[in-house]
């Protein structure tokens, strides 16, 4: 019995138990839509302006600033040894087909692809500033989406470090499903305090 055979078990526990949840990319997408719509629709008498086609570029810039910060942060969690020893790389992964499932922090800042791609979706941003205004619009979605991940593949390992001791000290599955129940169950009773008392 390893750690790895909970590893399901243990990503739905830490997501319960961490600070943050993970955002549908659906809704990155819709916001990015609707402000370059939104955007087009009502500045576009402004094209010509320089100001105005200088802060697409720096909106862009931005939005791409704080989406490799928080990147770069959750990279650094794929390289602990901890990850692949306890299973997490079937719960845990990279989803843009420009990285591998599971880049390094290196990767995450020289890919390639990636540079060629910002360099593009920056000129185009620059042409027509409404794309930039509307990455960085939807930066802030990305960002807790990363965040909230990392929270939950940190807690993850903390929670299997205590399964593993678990298992060296003799535990049967029983007992470490029981603990996971408990904790499922531990969240659960803290938020209704929460919500009851307006927390």
């Amino acid at each position: 019995m390893e750690v790895k055979d909970f590893s399901q078990k243990i990503r739905l526990v830490a997501q319960e138990n961490c600070k943050g949840k993970p955002i549908k990319k659906r809704y990155s997408a819709a916001v990015l839509f609707t402000g370059t719509t939104v955007g087009g629709l009502t500045t576009i008498e402004m094209l010509g302006n320089p100001i105005y086609h200088a802060s697409g570029l720096l909106s862009h810039i931005v939005s791409r600033i704080a989406d490799k910060y928080s990147s770069y942060q959750f990279a650094k969690l794929f390289e602990d040894p901890r990850f692949n020893e306890y299973g997490f790389e079937k719960c845990w992964y990279e989803t843009s087909p420009i990285y591998s499932r599971h880049p390094s922090r290196r990767e995450m800042l020289f890919n390639k692809f990636a540079i060629i791609s910002e360099i593009g979706v920056g000129i185009g941003s620059t042409i027509i500033p409404f794309v930039g205004h509307a990455a960085l619009a939807s930066a802030p979605l990305i960002y807790e989406n990363n965040w909230a991940e990392s929270n939950s593949l940190k807690k993850a390992f903390e929670i299997g470090d205590d399964v593993k001791l678990m298992i060296e000290t003799g535990l049967k599955e029983e007992d470490i499903n029981q603990y996971l129940e408990l904790l499922t169950k531990k969240n659960e009773i803290c938020k209704k305090c929460k919500k009851e008392h307006n927390f």
